[in-house]
C-alpha cells in the first residue's frame, strides 16, 4: 500500500524516497544503480543531490553504486562520501585489451580472426575507454571470418562509434523506423514495453510505409 501513496511535491517525495529504502530486508536486499547523475535536469535543483539524504548513513541492506561525470554531482560526493568509496574510471592500460575482448566475444558465443582483432586492437590504441572497446566487441560479433575490416571502420571516439552504430540500424532497418522508434522510447515517460513500442509504430503511417518499401526492395534485391 505504501507504494501506491506517492507524494506529489519535491519536498515529500523526498521523504518518501528514504522512506522506501527502509523496506529492504535480509532477505531481499536493495542495490540502487544511478548512472549518469551528471545527466539530471536543473529542476528542483535536483544535481545537489539533496534527495539522496547523503548526510544520512543509508538504512540496513541497501547498497548505492552511483555514476557521474566530473562537476557538481561529483563535488557534491566528494563532500560526503569517504575517499574508498569513490572510484575514478580510467582509460584501460593497453595489455588488458585482447583478455578483455575475449571475454566479451565468448559472452556472446563468438570468436574473431587474428586480422580482425588486430584492427580492434589499433582502434582500442586511439581510445582506450571501456565504453569503446564495449561497443568495438559489440560490432565485432556481426563479423564472418572472410570479412575483410580496416581501421577505418572505427571512429576514434566513443561518440563517434555510437553515431556508426546508429548508421548500422538505420542501415538494417532503415532510417525512419529507427529514428522514430528511439524517439518515441525517449519520450516515453516510464521507458516503453516491446508490444507498446509495436502498437505506437503501428499507428504511424509513415513508418509503416517506409517499412513496406524496404521490405519490396529488400524482396527485390533476394
Amino acid at each position: 500500500m505504501l507504494l501506491l501513496q506517492i507524494p506529489e511535491s519535491y519536498k515529500d517525495l523526498s521523504a518518501f524516497f528514504r522512506q522506501s529504502l527502509s523496506l529492504a530486508t535480509a532477505d531481499q536486499p536493495l542495490v540502487l544503480i544511478l548512472d549518469s547523475l551528471d545527466q539530471l535536469s536543473n529542476e528542483d535543483f535536483a544535481k545537489n543531490l539533496k534527495w539522496l539524504s547523503l548526510k544520512d548513513p543509508l538504512p540496513a541492506n541497501v547498497h548505492l553504486v552511483a555514476s557521474t561525470l566530473p562537476g557538481q554531482c561529483l563535488d557534491v560526493l566528494k563532500a560526503f562520501l569517504p575517499t574508498e568509496n569513490l572510484l575514478q574510471v580510467v582509460p584501460l592500460q593497453q595489455h588488458e585489451g585482447p583478455a578483455i575482448l575475449d571475454q566479451m566475444l565468448s559472452s556472446a558465443g563468438r570468436r574473431i580472426t587474428s586480422s580482425q582483432r588486430d584492427v580492434i586492437m589499433s582502434a582500442f590504441a586511439r581510445c582506450s575507454l571501456p565504453l569503446y572497446l564495449r561497443l568495438a566487441a559489440d560490432i565485432a560479433v556481426a563479423w564472418q571470418s572472410y570479412d575483410q575490416v580496416s581501421l577505418d571502420e572505427f571512429p576514434v571516439d566513443v561518440p563517434s562509434l555510437v553515431d556508426k552504430l546508429f548508421y548500422r540500424l538505420e542501415v538494417r532497418y532503415g532510417r525512419l523506423f529507427v529514428s522514430r522508434s528511439l524517439g518515441y522510447i525517449t519520450a516515453a515517460k516510464n521507458g516503453l514495453a516491446v508490444a507498446e513500442l509495436e502498437d505506437i509504430l503501428s499507428c504511424d503511417d509513415d513508418v509503416l510505409n517506409s517499412v513496406c518499401i524496404t521490405l519490396y526492395y529488400t524482396t527485390q534485391l533476394n
